[in-house]
Parts: C-alpha cells; sequence; structure tokens
C-alpha cells in the first residue's frame, strides 16, 4: 500500500478526541501468536573523515513491527487492544466508568517494533514491555517500582510480549506522532504536549503522569494509516 499521508511528527490529546482511528485484532501475549511484519529500515551511510576513506554504510536497522496499539482517552496511555479486553485504566477504575477499561476510540492504530537490531537507523530505546494486567505498555528498567492501576492499586505492573524498542528524538519515516512520554511515577508511556497529562496510577491513582527526567526527550510511534477515520466517536 503506498502511504500518501503527510508526517504529523506532533500531535496533542486535543487533536486526537478530534480524530480516531478504529483499531483491529491481534495478539500480545507470547505463546498464542502475534500479528507482525518483518521490516527493515533505511540503512544509514555515516561519513567517516578518515585520510579521505569514503564512508561507510552501517548494518541497516532490522525490526519486526505489531500493530493494533492504541491512545486511552481516559488515561492517556498506551495500550494494546487485541487481545479481547479493555485492561484497567486508572482513569475509569477511579471513577467507575467504562467498566474500569481503557477507551480506544479516537485514536490512531499505533505500530510497536520489537526484536530491534543494527546500527544504521534511527535511536532506539529497549526495555520496553506490555504489562498483562492492565494491557499498557511501560519501561522495565524505571529507576523505581513501576504502578499498575490492575488489582486495587495493588503492584507493579507485570512484563510480558515482546521486547519492544522505542524511537527517541526522531520521527518514524511515514506517518508518525511525537509528544509520547515516559512516565517517571509509574513507568508507563503517555502522550501529551509539555510531558504532563493523564491520571496515572501512582499513589493509588491519585497523580498525574510526569515525563520522567531523562536525556531521551519524547518518543515517536507510527501509525498505519489503512485504520484511519475522520468520523467522531
Amino acid at each position: 500500500m503506498t502511504d500518501e499521508t503527510p508526517v504529523i511528527p506532533e500531535l496533542n490529546r486535543r487533536m486526537l478526541l478530534r480524530g480516531g482511528l478504529v483499531a483491529g485484532a491481534g495478539l500480545a501475549v507470547v505463546g498464542l501468536g502475534t500479528v507482525g511484519l518483518t521490516g527493515v529500515a533505511d540503512a544509514t551511510t555515516r561519513a567517516v573523515a578518515s585520510r579521505g576513506k569514503p564512508a561507510a554504510a552501517q548494518p541497516a536497522t532490522t525490526y519486526q513491527t505489531q500493530k493494533y496499539w492504541a491512545y486511552c482517552n481516559n488515561c492517556g496511555e498506551l495500550w494494546y487492544t487485541g487481545n479481547k479486553t479493555t485492561g484497567v485504566c486508572t482513569s475509569a477504575e477511579t471513577k467507575s466508568i467504562n467498566g474500569g477499561g481503557h477507551i480506544k476510540s479516537p485514536s490512531f492504530s499505533y505500530e510497536l517494533r520489537y526484536n530491534v537490531s543494527g546500527t544504521g537507523g534511527p535511536s532506539y530505546q529497549p526495555g520496553w514491555n506490555w504489562c498483562h494486567k492492565c494491557q499498557c505498555l511501560f519501561f522495565v528498567n524505571n529507576p523505581t517500582p513501576s504502578a499498575c492501576p490492575a488489582g486495587d492499586f495493588a503492584g507493579p505492573h507485570a512484563p510480558g510480549g515482546f521486547a519492544y524498542s522505542m524511537l527517541y528524538n526522531d520521527v518514524v519515516p511515514g506517518s508518525s506522532q511525537g509528544n509520547w512520554w515516559w512516565c517517571g511515577l509509574c513507568a508507563a508511556l503517555f502522550n501529551a504536549v509539555g510531558g504532563e497529562g493523564g491520571d496515572c496510577a501512582w499513589d493509588g491513582g491519585q497523580a498525574v503522569h510526569i515525563a520522567g527526567t531523562s536525556a531521551n526527550g519524547y518518543y515517536s510511534l507510527a501509525y498505519d494509516v489503512s485504520y484511519y477515520s475522520t468520523s467522531a466517536p
């Protein structure tokens, strides 16, 4: 499919509320099958200032792709929609709405990359996992214990799924969206302009997501335009 949609590097929550994308079905649980495609990023040729020698091409960055991740319009976090469950959302749980689960409309259908290897492309950060309790993406190597809203906010996220890697301080070729941040409190990935916003599972769901102190800046996510709809929910 030819992608003729222009790059959208930064869309904030208000803009997401005006447009949506219907996410499809897939599986995130290891051992139960996956919805994934093998992709190869553009190889990058880096200049080598070494006695006039020609620049050496670095190994192309390779990865596999998993679709059907969505933005939750309640908590602002990224969650997996392909497990026939809405998971557990901090906002919905504390407010007793939507059965305590995430809301995926309106949202793009985001694509995550895993099994990333090679050094010839943009910067990817490893250490991201799917939480099988709340269905959200979170950073495993968090400096402090993570916080999950599942089970009455009884503990940290439970890692599962693939070894995901996130692109930071760069844009994904094609259709992409920036302003995704790592929350320094609950360790989840959330979307917000300025690095703050959305209900956080920290302190029993009484906190607000805050971008963690990191030189990595914001993260970027690719999304599939074939699932995009301009219809309001």
